[in-house]
């Protein structure tokens, strides 16, 4: 009897370790099962991302085709830039002489009056003091009735 109840245990124990392994498997059926519909959503989205990547390329090349394009033509339009503004500063040159010539006597006129102003002002500084004069009352003389003498 003894070794009845050994095989029994035995068979107890396969019996559990086959079960534990059947759950075990089953478990990671699901796992893969999951996995391979992440996977297989995962590429529906490369897919679906493959036309925008395309397109995206496609503007990728334009963009790099117009930078390339414009750095040709910088030379160009900096040339003509150059010139327009050469153009401008002879214009403004022009218009500052056309101007200028009708103002000259103005000038002229003004440079007199400042050197007027600034002689005065220095004949002010350096004439001689003259002397003080007294108060009216006194430099009048009163004749003998009262009244003053002109």
């Amino acid at each position: 009897m003894h070794d009845q109840t050994l095989i029994l245990i035995v068979l107890g124990v396969v019996a559990i370790a086959t079960t534990v392994q059947a759950v075990a498997l089953v478990g990671a059926l699901l796992a893969v099962r999951r996995l391979e519909g992440r996977f297989a959503e995962a590429e529906r989205e490369i897919r679906a991302l493959g036309p925008r990547l395309e397109r995206l390329g496609r503007v990728i090349d334009n963009v790099s085709d117009w930078t390339d394009s414009a750095a040709e033509h910088v030379p160009r339009v900096a040339a003509g830039i150059e010139s327009t503004l050469d153009k401008l500063r002879g214009i403004t040159a022009l218009g500052a002489m056309v101007l200028a010539k009708p103002l000259r006597p103005f000038g002229v006129v003004l440079a007199l009056w400042k050197g007027l102003k600034i002689g005065a002002n220095t004949y002010r500084q350096l004439r001689p003091a003259t002397p003080t004069l007294a108060p009216r009352a006194s430099l009048r003389a009163f004749e003998g009735d009262g009244r003053l003498n002109r």
